[in-house]
């Protein structure tokens, strides 16, 4: 069964005089020796009035590695949004959940879900895997995505 993994690593967000470093991604990679089509990342849900929209994939061929997103602009919403819900007094987020929903060639459409996580701070985030990939039924609702 075809793999999809999330790969995000970015530090330094808020180190003064340090650029931001996005070391990987925000990118999808293929794992494994079969192409895959209809790549769609679920919106990022920030907070009820924020949430961050990645690109589509058509098709991830084997082995392929393709950005989602502009390389810091993730990073810099994170980075918006935690210190918007500090200054506004409520507690940020350091943990939210996307689904990464694809078809293989047999027609069979296939779900991952993952987090990006807030690592440490000063901002560090990473991505890591949530363990419930799974075959989606043919008539579930397409509502989680786009």
């Amino acid at each position: 069964m075809p793999a999809v993994r999330l790969k995000y690593v970015s530090r330094g967000a808020w180190t003064a005089g340090v650029p931001v470093r996005t070391e990987c991604g925000p990118e999808l990679e293929n794992e494994t020796a079969l192409p895959i089509y209809d790549v769609r990342v679920s919106d990022l849900v920030l907070d009820p009035d924020t949430s961050y929209r990645f690109d589509e994939i058509e098709t991830l061929r084997p082995r392929q590695v393709v950005p989602i997103a502009p390389t810091n602009a993730l990073t810099k919403a994170i980075s918006r949004n935690i210190v918007k819900r500090m200054l506004s007094g409520d507690r940020p987020a350091t943990a939210w959940s996307l689904q990464i929903r694809w078809r293989t060639e047999g027609g069979r459409t296939i779900e991952a879900r993952w987090e990006i996580r807030v690592v440490r701070l000063p901002l560090e985030i990473a991505c890591a895997p949530v363990n419930c990939s799974h075959a989606v039924p043919a008539v579930a609702p397409s509502t989680a995505l786009r």
